[in-house]
């Protein structure tokens, strides 16, 4: 994801696609097996939550906080 757009509730990748979100924010188990899975794949760490930050608008642009261990 390369931006968040709180105030129209969608989102942009790197890639230019926009998709808008619907429903409550929530962590969705599925979602959330995947995304470790890839983590440890590709043997990346998270160096910093943002999820909050961003649905509360504190944070508008998610920045790059994944690196890869090595």
């Amino acid at each position: 994801m390369a931006f968040v757009h709180i105030d129209t509730g969608e989102v942009t990748t790197k890639t230019g696609r926009t998709y808008a979100l619907s429903g409550p924010s929530s962590i969705d188990a599925d979602a959330a097996h995947l995304w470790d899975s890839w983590r440890k794949q590709h043997g990346a760490v998270v160096l910093r939550e943002v999820t909050t930050d961003v649905l509360d608008g504190r944070q508008p642009v998610a920045v790059n906080l994944i690196r890869q261990v090595g």
